[in-house]
């Protein structure tokens, strides 16, 4: 009787350890075969009931205690397009692979997935390692095919996540990319979106570095009519910033070439729409060393006259004046904000302006070349005649001279003589040192000359008329001596 119950438990043993329509158990393996076609069909199944488990507890635990390191704890193939190991869970994990050394989770498929997770409200798949002296990669990829390293996929158009999200609490890099062709490649569909997106709060956004001498760090390609590199601000900042200096660096901050012989688009081009210039060039040089802009040819254009730009350096200003705040304007920085403006005419023969702090002083005319200031009597006042001319006009002694720093033999007058009979023909100037000096306008030297003139043949008209009366006396004389 007692063999029977022994018998009888053994049996209820087995068919507690697996549900199957057949079990083949021999010394050295153990299958579960299971030809069951039913939905939800298994060869085997742990459960553990128990809703308090300790740490750590499986339904099934697979352990191999060899030491060859070609050795697997659990071994899940499919033999069409299925799962070789598939896991499933509601809020925690579907499968947990651990090693201490190997491979937590080994997975080989040939034509299907080696390893597939899912999950409805968890995480399909976690990968941690929580040695902090653990120097290995937490998942490493190897692709011996054609086909992608990596795929990932958000499918929801509703989903505004990440699709890649990286956290780097070290000082190492965050994503590299090694590749013979382009290292990263991102693409985006919408006119709001960017193929790719830096973002730093306090340094650069994007830093792209280049060894080669024909290649840039960065470089925007653009086959069609839109931007190869676009840069916009939103707040006080800069959209495209060009820096160059760091590490020694002698190169050049920013360059526009056109390499294209037959393209007739300009290489750079700056414009705004606001109250701020279009472009602001400064030199910052402490000791004055370089220029604030230089404009250079290396062939001058040797064609007939055109209004296109040929010319080394061109202004193209509307056609209405604005008190001289339009055309080329040079501006003193210092504190009396003294400017020079010249525009051209476009009413006329198109005469060159000149005008000092909105005030037209003078024209050059396009015909001859002549400068000629503005003398319309209607833009004068305190009109009086002037005296005195040609006594004072004797006076000044023309002199022969050289200036400092000339070799050249030059023929004038001196200021400081010409200030004591003349001084509203001298102006008393300093340059930026604080050096004073006396310039003079030989221009009205022709002026003085037309008043001593004017006084002279009055003298000469008072003297012919006294040559007249002393010839008539003469005269008189002759007869009176005839008579006797």
């Amino acid at each position: 009787m007692r063999k029977y119950v022994v018998l009888a438990g053994l049996c209820l043993g087995l068919s507690q350890l697996a549900f199957a329509q057949s079990a083949t158990l021999l010394p050295n393996t153990s299958d579960f075969i299971n030809d069951n076609d039913a939905a939800n069909s298994y060869a085997i199944k742990g459960v553990l009931s128990n809703p308090n488990q300790g740490a750590f507890s499986a339904a099934i635990r697979g352990m191999n205690m060899g030491t060859s390191s070609f050795g697997i704890g659990v071994w899940g193939s499919h033999q069409a397009q299925g799962y070789g190991v598939y896991g499933s869970s509601q809020t925690g994990r579907g499968v947990v692979g651990y090693s201490a050394s190997g491979f937590g989770t080994f997975t080989q498929s040939d034509t299907g997935v080696g390893l597939y997770s899912s999950s409805f409200t968890g995480v399909p798949a976690k990968f941690e390692i929580y040695n902090v002296n653990n120097i290995n990669t937490v998942v490493d990829v190897n692709h011996k095919g054609i086909g992608k390293g990596l795929n990932l996929e958000l499918t929801n158009v509703a989903n505004d996540k990440t699709a890649i999200n990286v956290v780097h609490s070290g000082k190492g890099l965050g994503v590299v990319a090694n590749t013979n062709s382009i290292a990263i490649w991102g693409t985006s569909t919408s006119d709001v979106g960017a193929g790719v997106l830096g973002d730093n709060a306090v340094g650069p956004g994007v830093a792209g570095r280049s060894s080669s001498p024909d290649n840039g760090g960065v470089e925007g390609v653009n086959h069609d009519s839109g931007y190869g590199v676009k840069g916009f601000n939103t707040k006080n900042g800069i959209g495209v910033y060009g820096q160059v200096g760091s590490s020694a660096g002698t190169g050049v901050g920013g360059k526009f070439e056109n390499i294209n012989a037959n393209n007739t688009g300009n290489a750079l081009e700056a414009v705004t729409n606001g109250g701020g210039a279009g472009g602001y060039i400064r030199n910052t040089n402490a000791s004055g060393n370089g220029a604030g802009l230089v404009t250079q040819k290396i062939t001058p254009y040797g064609g007939a006259y055109t209004n296109n730009a040929h010319a080394d350096f061109e202004v193209r200003h509307p056609i209405q004046a604005t008190e001289g705040m339009s055309g080329l304007r040079i501006l003193n920085t210092g504190p009396n904000q003294n400017s020079w403006t010249f525009y051209t005419q476009n009413v006329g023969k198109g005469s060159l302006s000149v005008y000092n702090k909105g005030v037209n002083l003078g024209f050059f005319n396009p015909d001859t070349g002549a400068y000629t200031t503005v003398s319309d009597a209607n833009m004068k006042t305190n009109i009086h005649a002037y005296e005195n001319t040609l006594d004072n006009l004797l006076k000044l002694g023309v002199k022969s001279y050289k200036r400092l720093k000339s070799a050249k033999t030059e023929v004038g007058l001196l200021a400081q003589e010409a200030l004591q009979y003349f001084p509203e023909i001298v102006y008393e100037q300093s340059n930026d040192t604080g050096e004073k000096f006396y310039t003079m306008d030989y221009s009205r030297i022709g002026v003085l000359a037309i008043k001593a003139i004017q006084e002279q043949q009055a003298i000469i008209q008072q003297q012919g008329q006294q040559v007249v009366l002393l010839q008539k006396e003469v005269n008189e004389l002759k007869k009176m001596i005839e008579k006797k």
